[in-house]
Parts: structure tokens; sequence; C-alpha cells
């Protein structure tokens, strides 16, 4: 057994928030003593600073990020009958909002060597029900989105940006969530801004749009007992939104901490074999490291090597969505998901996180060269 001291947490959320703890506590007295718990001051003024640290004009709070997603695509009318472009790599919540719309969702395998959705495949999986397209901004790397937005124009599809894992992140010195229509975000713990809890937001310049959003959130009207459209309740909390207002203040230095710890492991991992790292090189296209994950050989072997070195390790994600038994109905076929199948099976991601030490650092690049020096 390994002792906790000894353990390599895969993100460890009390190093993280520690040094926000004095002022988030007095803030939440603040709130308890005011007694707003929800629409509170804080929920207003944390959406005016993600929109002013964004640059764009309209940001509405929401519960968690898949409620972003749905309320996005609900804003912008998607509904039975129509279709939704996707990346077959992703977590499971883009989907989730699509089916919940009552859409199909339609899947678009990886580049050969890249986590992101092949934007080359796009155009020929557009018919006259395609609605719109969910761009995921995954791990923290951005889509190239030039030809993607060319595509869009042509056709008349809006653009969905899912940046829940790729927060003041930058295409071109503009910002995800600010290239599309939608930007949608999640702020769930371990996320690079990370709540104490679920929360969302939702960024757009388009007032219409936004407007509809912000119904849709409130039970279909800007004012209490007021209903105009379909809603649903999805608030962000007074509390949630105080926490984020503090640590927003530092996003961009965490930002910044992740790449140059990520130069630091790419380096060491250049030299054992086995292990890939794929990254596109495009001078547009950002990182920010939400995750830091690795192609390696014998995976699950090396995760059960890992596991018993005291070396927290996961996998983003083990099943590509179209195969997930939800989407089962929809009868996808393996031959269309080549790249996307052969990454399942070798992706790993290891501990990393602003606060990781450099010793952390190079014991699990230490354990992971060990496991394939005999190889």
């Amino acid at each position: 057994m390994v002792s906790q001291q000894k353990k390599v947490k895969f993100v460890d959320l009390y190093k993280i928030n520690k040094p926000f703890k004095k002022k988030i506590l007095k803030d939440i007295a603040e709130i308890i003593d005011n007694s707003d718990f929800i629409n509170g001051k804080h929920v207003k003024k944390f959406e005016k600073a993600f929109a002013n640290i964004n640059k764009i004009k309209y940001c509405q709070s929401c519960a968690n990020g898949t409620d972003a997603l749905y309320v996005s695509l609900k804003a912008l009318n998607v509904s039975i009958g129509d279709e939704v472009i996707l990346s077959a790599h992703d977590w499971i919540s883009s989907s989730e909002a699509v089916l919940a719309c009552g859409a199909k969702p339609v899947f678009i395998d990886t580049k050969k060597n890249s986590f992101l959705i092949d934007e080359n495949k796009i155009e020929e999986s557009i018919t006259h029900k395609t609605k719109a397209i969910i761009i995921v901004h995954i791990y923290g790397q951005v889509v190239d989105l030039s030809k993607i937005i060319n595509i869009v124009k042509k056709y008349n599809i809006k653009i969905i940006e899912d940046c829940a894992q790729a927060h003041l992140a930058n295409y071109k010195k503009k910002y995800v969530g600010t290239i599309g229509d939608i930007g949608c975000f999640s702020f769930f713990p371990t996320k690079n801004l990370g709540a104490f809890g679920d929360a969302g937001a939702i960024i757009t310049r388009d007032f219409k749009i936004y407007k509809k959003i912000k119904m849709i959130c409130n039970h279909g009207g800007l004012k209490k007992n007021q209903h105009f459209i379909k809603g649903i309740n999805s608030r962000m909390d007074t509390i949630q939104a105080s926490i984020l207002l503090e640590k927003l203040k530092l996003l961009k230095k965490g930002n910044k901490i992740r790449r140059t710890k990520a130069k630091f492991y790419i380096n060491l991992f250049k030299k054992i074999k086995n292990v890939t790292i794929l990254e596109e090189t495009n001078i547009d296209q950002d990182h920010v490291y939400h995750l830091f994950v690795l192609l390696v050989k014998n995976r699950n072997e090396l995760r059960q090597h890992l596991k018993k070195s005291g070396i927290e390790n996961l996998v983003h994600y083990p099943k590509p969505i179209p195969f997930i038994p939800v989407n089962k109905s929809l009868n996808h076929k393996s031959h269309n998901f080549k790249n996307v199948n052969k990454l399942k099976k070798q992706i790993i991601s290891i501990p990393f996180h602003p606060n990781i030490s450099y010793f952390e650092m190079k014991k699990t690049a230490s354990m992971i060269f060990k496991f394939y020096q005999n190889d």
C-alpha cells in the first residue's frame, strides 16, 4: 500500500482552492447575512465580469455546463427532426443535450493524429436537417475553426462552442466561446475555473439569442410570474457566483502556469518510448491544458502499474460517444470512426493541475519510463 503522503493526486482541489479560502468564507458569511441565495448581487457581478474578461457583451449564468448546451440549442430552435453535428470524442453532455431537444446527434470522427474533430468530414455530414454544430475544445486545446466557419456560412448553420475545458483559450487572438454564435462553459470544481459545486454560463454577442437564453433559464420569462416560452429552472446560486468571481481574478495566471508545467511534462516524455503526445501545432490554436493526456502502449497495464505506485490516473473518455448505450439506436458503424476507436484504446490522463509540484511530475514520468524500459 502507498501512503497518502506519497500519492500523486490526479487533481488536488485543496491546494487549488486554499489561496481563496479566506475571502470566499467572508463572502459566504455576507450572503448568509443577506439571505440572497438566489439571484443575489454576486450573480450579476460574475456575469458582467465573465463577459468582460471574454471581451463579449452578454453572459447568462446557469446551473451547469450540460444545461448551458441544452439551453443554447433551445435558443437556436433546435427541435424534433433536426440534426446537430458533434465530435465522436467527447463527454456525454453534448449528445445528451441534443437528445433532450428531440434532435439527432450526428457524430464526426477525430483527425488521425488529433483529439479534435476532423473538420474535413463535416461538410459531407450536413443535410437539410442540420441546424447546428457543437465544437468542443477538448482537454483545453482549441479546434482550428477557420474551415468550419466557412462551412457554416455556406449552409447557414449555427456554431455552439463547448468551452467547458477551455476557459480563456484563444484562437487567432479571440477567446473561445466568442468566435461561434454561442459559447458554453462548465464550472465543475475540477475545471480551470471551478466552483464549489455545479455551475455554468453561456456567452453570446447576439442580443436576441441572449434574451431567449435568459428566458429559457428562468422558466420562460424575464420576470417572476411571467412565462412566455417553454423554459426550465437553471440558475447559478449566489454562493457559487461569489466563489467564481473571486477565482476569476487568477484564471489567466492559472492558465499560464498550466502551459509552463505542460512544457515541462512534454520535455520529460520526449525521452520515453511508447508514449505519444498529440497536439496540433498551428500557431493560431491555443492550449490551456485542462487535462494532460497521453497516447500509450499497453494502457490498461500501465494504469495498474501507476496505481500501485500511488499515481492516480483516469481515462477521458473510455468509449466513443456514438457507441454508448443511449446512442445505440442511432446504428453507427465502427468503420466510420477508425481514428477515435484507436485513440480510446491508448489514451490516459495523468496528474496535472496548476499546483502540481515538479517533483510529482518527475515521479509520474519516472514511473511511466520504468514501466516501458524493458519493453
